[in-house]
């Protein structure tokens, strides 16, 4: 566990304490250090005492970026979940955030934006309770479904469910955003599938090559997209279980009848009253509509699912990755172009591997593994806003140094052999 160390606001020096973090892996469920406690204390965490059992929700929850961070980098992700990447817990860690890579996502995120108001408007609703949230939340994915049914296309859907944790028998919940889904006729079988598509924002007008490491990465989101949206078809969670994850730990009351604006915008659905049998009588103004609630808008949620996009409808194993471009950065007109799109086959084995040796790493019952390959690695750290307290890249650094060391002076000998000279040595 690293020792608590006080480093000055202005310090730009890696704390050489910090370090043992990665050799006794922090679990990454309970209270986080967060950049708000970091704050309050302008200090490191204190963890030379015994460390407390982990303060752990009713279901931990992963998002499925957390799996593919995992995947490009255990050790920046361990560091990433456990100090967050917020300006002021960086420079507490001596540590500066990567300019470059903020004003990347930030253009992803805007691009996000652009293609996803090509299929449909924002809607704003008035929510007065928890309750309002969560049932806006539930209706994303139903209107998502309607929106599919309708135009063969949604963007933005959201999706969760349940995993297990081999090694310790822990559920989990893992949730995501699928950037786009697509009806579609498969031109061998004849039927009807799913296809996912993931949008990524390239830096330069071009594809990258098929075996690059970011195109392996969104593959792995796009098959644990699968695996989701595979078991929210098949009815595996019930509506109680959703809105427990949902919650978060928060209580709520799932038969409270929901605010009049809420219930005003999910009856002026056309979606709803397609999809949903009896639903119009139950919305009327009155006192039927007023008794809809949260686990009313769950149930049928549910039910739609399985009734309409439930087995044997097929999510295709063959997923894609669409490309565009934003222009360069600091350029007026942002405007986005599709550069073309690549299309892989989920390896179903591949992905739950890499699903379990995220969670041995966020249970702790492994250490995290930094990039074994030097020349992947060498681009990797100098990209990591961890690498100035990276106990792994110092180790492998002075593993390389040692290693060109013993070269350099077996080159020596070698020569020295040839010639009948007498080098010194050292």
């Amino acid at each position: 566990m690293p020792t608590a160390t006080e480093i000055p606001a202005t310090s730009t020096r890696a704390p050489a304490r910090v370090t043992p973090l990665l050799r006794t892996p922090l679990p990454i469920f309970g209270p986080k250090s967060s950049s708000r406690r970091l704050a309050k204390s302008r200090s490191l965490p204190d963890t030379t005492s015994a460390p407390r059992p982990p303060r752990k929700p009713a279901t931990p929850y992963l998002k499925v970026t957390d799996i593919t961070g995992a995947q490009w980098c255990e050790i920046q992700w361990l560091f990433t979940r456990t100090y967050t990447r917020s300006r002021l817990a960086l420079e507490l860690l001596g540590c500066a955030v990567n300019e470059r890579a903020e004003a990347a996502m930030a253009t992803g995120t805007a691009v996000h934006a652009k293609i996803e108001l090509e299929l449909h408007q924002p809607v704003v609703v008035e929510r007065s309770t928890f309750e309002d949230d969560l049932a806006l939340r539930v209706l994303r994915v139903l209107f998502s479904v309607g929106e599919l049914l309708v135009h063969g296309i949604t963007r933005e859907m959201p999706v969760r469910g349940l995993v297990t944790h081999e090694a310790t028998g822990t559920k989990v919940w893992v949730v995501g955003i699928i950037d786009e889904i697509e009806r579609r006729d498969n031109p061998d079988t004849g039927e009807v599938e799913l296809v996912l598509v993931d949008h990524k924002t390239r830096a330069t007008a071009s594809l990258p090559p098929r075996d690059a490491p970011g195109p392996a990465l969104a593959v792995t989101q796009l098959g644990m997209y699968r695996r989701l949206l595979s078991g929210m078809l098949a009815g595996e969670w019930s509506p109680p279980t959703v809105l427990t994850a949902l919650a978060r730990g928060r209580p709520f009351a799932a038969t409270r009848p929901l605010s009049r604006s809420v219930i005003d915008y999910i009856a002026a659905s056309r979606t709803m009253s397609a999809l949903c049998p009896g639903f119009d009588d139950a919305v009327a103004p009155g006192a039927a509509g007023a008794g809809v609630s949260l686990y009313d808008v769950a149930g049928w949620t549910h039910v739609a699912l399985q009734l309409i996009f439930g087995p044997p409808l097929r999510i295709s194993p063959r997923v894609e990755i669409s490309y565009v471009y934003a222009g360069r950065r600091g350029s007026r007109s942002r405007k986005v172009t599709r550069l073309g799109t690549l299309a892989y086959d989920v390896d179903e084995a591949a992905v739950a591997a890499q699903l379990q040796a995220t969670l041995d790493v966020a249970f702790g019952t492994r250490r995290a593994r930094g990039v074994e390959d030097i020349e992947e690695a060498g681009r990797r750290c100098a990209e990591c806003e961890f690498s100035p307290i990276c106990a792994f890249r110092h180790a492998r650094e002075t593993a390389l140094v040692n290693q060109q060391m013993a070269a350099a002076r077996e080159r020596q000998e070698r020569a020295r052999n040839m010639c009948g000279l007498v080098l010194p040595h050292g």
